[in-house]
């Protein structure tokens, strides 16, 4: 009970300071201010980062710890080699690439070699067949041209 006429009194109190009446519309104002407090903090921290570089950290903050910026720098230096390492793979990835279609380029003229030998050989063997079934006649003809022959 005196919590509640504790919060009675200092409404009452809040009430007269800023003459406003309805409980709503000072919780409205009371957010308002909020949000403008923290947009006002927010601001004020980008403007230090922005003229950190410019009068250094020290220069604002006198609570700066030099090793903390080394920390910074070693994972900027870190960062730096992550991004180095994988410009390297990127590259290493774009030669087996090369090499990979390189191959496929050779697979595909060995796979052609292969079919115009493969045609070459059933026409070897047909003028081989050709030439098997001649030679009898031949046989046969050269007595009958030796024969005529003065």
């Amino acid at each position: 009970m005196e919590k509640v006429q504790s919060y009675g009194e200092a409404f009452a109190k809040i009430q007269q300071a800023t003459g406003i009446t309805d409980i709503d519309e000072l919780v409205d104002k009371f957010m308002h201010a909020e949000d403008e407090n923290f947009r006002l903090f927010n601001l004020l921290t980008r403007a230090q980062v922005c003229v950190h570089p410019l009068t250094g950290p020290s220069a604002l903050d006198p609570s700066f710890d030099p090793s903390e910026h080394r920390y910074v720098d070693e994972l900027n230096q870190e960062i730096a080699k992550f991004e180095e390492q994988i410009s390297e793979l990127i590259g290493e990835i774009e030669l087996q690439r090369v090499k990979q279609t390189q191959q496929t380029q050779r697979k595909h003229i060995i796979t052609d070699l292969e079919a115009r030998l493969r045609e070459t050989e059933v026409r070897s063997q047909t003028s081989t067949k050709t030439v098997d079934a001649g030679v009898p006649w031949l046989d046969a003809g050269v007595p009958w041209i030796d024969a005529g022959d003065p």
